[in-house]
């Protein structure tokens, strides 16, 4: 719970004001950083239990839809291939193959997908 709560707009630019609730909250701001790298475990999350699913996620013939990069809102698409206007990725290109010849999601291409969304 937001330690603020909106009360009547103001007169000026009739931007909602915010008053302090009772308690010793202390409101937390997110850094810019902080969002994209909690938009970039979300999404390895996704990407990590789809690899566990699918039996060959570099053949796979399934993508991912980001619907909503700042609610971490995603879902399977039967995308071929990847759209970065559509906002969709095939499963394939959001994984790289490491040391271990291991199929894991690729985090660096995930920080490249977030600067789509955060400026930074």
């Amino acid at each position: 719970m937001w330690p603020w709560d909106i009360t009547e707009p103001s007169t000026t630019n009739r931007v909602p004001r915010l008053r302090k609730l009772p308690g010793n909250n202390k409101p937390t701001l997110t850094t810019m950083q902080e969002e994209i790298n909690e938009f970039v475990e979300a999404l390895y999350r996704f990407v990590a239990n789809e690899i566990k699913r699918v039996t060959d996620p570099i053949y796979c013939q399934e993508g991912i839809k980001i619907v909503d990069a700042r609610n971490h809102i995603f879902r399977l698409s039967d995308t071929l291939r990847t759209d970065e206007a559509e906002d969709t990725y095939a499963l394939s290109d959001l994984c790289i193959v490491d040391e271990d010849m291991q199929t894991v999601p690729n985090r660096q291409r995930m920080y490249r997908i977030a600067r789509n969304y955060w400026n930074g």
